[in-house]
């Protein structure tokens, strides 16, 4: 029995996938969309413009600093630029589709999501989306930060 090899077959244009952004203080998650298939092993993505929210779920949370993120399938950034990763072998992380990229000082990793996924943002990257939301006007009086 041999191992399955790399392939993009199973992955859709306009599929959605994750990048979840860890840092000291925070984390957060940025969202793709599939928008090209090259030769057999290769995907092109474009960042997608999110939607940042909080509701009453976030009012219940232990944390004060939660904020609800989705993405906005076909809305892409301005200036963001497509990026080529690989698809990993089927089955390589769990039964979902998975993409790995070249990062800066180590591999990134995406992971296919619905196009309806919520994610959420906490600590610092939560709070500094709780004060664009405030700046806004789309923040919740019962949300605001101190």
């Amino acid at each position: 029995m041999s191992n399955p090899k790399p392939s993009n077959k199973c992955i859709q244009i306009g599929s959605v996938f994750q990048y979840h952004a860890q840092g000291e203080c925070g984390s957060s998650y940025i969202y793709y969309q599939v928008v090209g298939l090259r030769g057999k092993t290769l995907v092109e993505l474009r960042e997608l413009q999110t939607k940042d929210y909080v509701d009453e779920r976030c009012r219940t949370s232990q944390w004060t600093w939660h904020v609800w993120r989705r993405p906005l399938p076909g809305q892409f950034q301005e200036d963001a630029e497509m990026i080529t990763v690989r698809a990993l072998a089927p089955g390589e992380h769990n039964s979902r589709n998975w993409l790995q990229g070249r990062g800066e000082k180590s591999w990134q990793y995406y992971v296919e999501v619905q196009a309806d996924d919520e994610s959420i943002m906490a600590g610092d990257d939560g709070g500094y989306a709780r004060l664009a939301l405030k700046k806004k006007g789309e923040l919740p009086e019962w949300a605001d930060v101190p």
